[in-house]
């Protein structure tokens, strides 16, 4: 499989603060690739400076699909082919769910007339699982379905590369069920994704290659049966064995 996205010698520091610290990897055409670590360990810092949003690495290079894009702004990246969700649920609560999903669908990577955009909407929020609440009004959705709707809003503008910041956050065990299942077939449609996730067991019979973050470094880099066996990764996150 081809990269579709290259990331090389990623660097993002605050002030004097080295949040991310000279990471490299990539993202083959198709693939499911998981990010873990402990906390502050640089893993969002790495998906805003993919986006842009709402920063720009210091030093490094991305390549997406051939093109370099560690300089583009934000709406051009998601032009390109690039979307993603939040921790936060970060959706237009005074709109309803249909509304916010047709806002996406008109300012994301394909060209879109008013009658295309709707269709789209409603076909997004079908797959999604939202098709009953089209007409609520999204401050009123409960979390789950919060989360539902702001991966509609990603998928609404058509991507090639899907960011996904701990969606299963929050979640009981059923409806990380249903995520997975719903993360999968957005699989199935071509969609490569790139999934920061806490919960390990729900991370690693997702991906296929798992990148372990520790102080803003890249620790460990591969399968996922062999990460979780990794001396490094194991002290990370339960410290050192006496």
């Amino acid at each position: 499989m081809a990269d579709l996205l290259v990331c090389e010698g990623l660097t993002k520091t605050f002030g004097r603060l080295l949040a991310v610290d000279d990471v490299s990897f990539n993202i083959t055409e198709g693939q499911i690739k998981g990010v873990a670590g402990p906390n502050g360990a640089g893993k969002t810092t790495i998906f805003n400076i993919i986006t842009g949003l709402p920063y720009h690495a210091t030093a490094g290079k991305i390549v997406f699909a051939g093109r370099e894009i560690q300089h583009t702004p934000p709406h051009a990246i998601c032009h390109l082919g690039i979307a993603r969700t939040f921790q936060k649920e970060t959706v237009f609560d005074t709109l309803s769910v249909f509304e916010n999903v047709l806002v996406a669908a008109a300012y994301g990577r394909t060209d879109q007339t008013r009658r295309n955009g709707e269709d789209k909407a409603a076909e997004i929020i079908e797959f999604v699982g939202l098709h009953d609440l089209g007409s609520e009004q999204a401050t009123h959705l409960t979390l789950f379905e919060k989360k539902k709707l702001m991966l509609a809003q990603a998928l609404a503008t058509n991507p090639r590369l899907l960011l996904l910041d701990e969606p299963a956050s929050g979640l009981n065990n059923p409806e990380m069920e249903e995520s997975a299942a719903l993360f999968r077939r957005i699989n199935e449609r071509g969609v490569s994704i790139l999934l920061i996730e806490h919960k390990l067991p729900l991370l690693l019979s997702l991906s296929e290659s798992v990148l372990i973050l520790n102080y803003g470094q890249k620790l460990v880099e591969g399968p996922p049966e062999a990460v979780i066996k990794d001396d490094r990764v194991i002290e990370a996150y339960l410290g050192k064995r006496r």
